[in-house]
């Protein structure tokens, strides 16, 4: 609602799986304060909708509907839950009610009933490449997780700063080039393979091969498109 006295009219989410769900109350509450001295006021507040019979009672079948199958899905769960196999399976043949999508039904047996581990991984990365959980990890940030490396098992660029990186997403391979390493500028470009963890020396100045010279603070890009690194500045 805007800070002002002019009215406004607000539509309400009205439908829920594709089902139209009855209202009776309509909970306002503030979400952001303007300032520390700014106090919420409503003066008045009317809702518009329907009480016709002939709209209301099919919005209540379905909404009676949608709780018998809510329901029904519950006791299934408890079932098999208790291992009651034949209530389980006599409910849901009686009501064709099912509790879940078949992958996620087949990672309950080969996962619970079977203890097939490899079984359920192949279906669990079948389920993730037909995105069964691409609602649930889109509302799942990432959490980082960091690993030391020893550095004195890895041949890499030594140590340095003002450099600059590009990804190769494709290719899975990361790239580095030039940077200060305290006393000189460096024009060395590396490659580093993320799968292994190994780097290569692409160029330990690639002046020699008619690129740029060392350089620190510059700029870096990688064209997906092209495969080509940009560097400027």
């Amino acid at each position: 609602l805007r800070n002002d006295a002019e009215p406004e009219t607000i539509s309400l989410k009205q439908r829920v799986h594709g089902h139209y769900i009855p209202c009776q109350y309509i909970k306002i509450q503030p979400l952001l304060a303007h300032d520390q001295k700014f106090n919420f006021s409503i003066w008045y507040v009317e809702l518009h909708g329907t009480m016709d019979p002939q709209i209301m009672q099919r919005i209540m079948a379905d909404f009676n509907r949608l709780r018998e199958h809510e329901a029904i899905r519950s006791c299934l769960k408890f079932f098999r839950d208790r291992s009651l196999d034949s209530a389980f399976s006599a409910l849901q043949q009686q009501t064709n009610v099912r509790l879940e999508s078949p992958v996620l039904a087949s990672i309950y047996r080969a996962l619970v009933e079977q203890a097939d581990y490899n079984q359920t991984e192949r279906l669990l990365f079948q389920a993730e490449r037909d995105g069964a959980f691409a609602s649930c990890t889109a509302s799942i940030p990432y959490a980082p997780v960091w690993r030391q490396v020893d550095q004195s098992t890895i041949h890499g660029p030594v140590a340095r700063g003002g450099h600059q990186m590009c990804f190769d997403d494709e290719s899975r391979v990361a790239y580095l080039f030039g940077g200060w390493d305290g006393t000189n500028n460096l024009g060395d470009l590396w490659a580093l393979y993320m799968d292994t963890g190994k780097w290569r020396c692409i160029s330990t100045n690639t002046r020699n091969q008619g690129g740029p010279g060392p350089r620190s603070c510059h700029a870096m890009c990688f064209d997906s498109v092209h495969k080509c690194i940009y560097i400027m500045g």
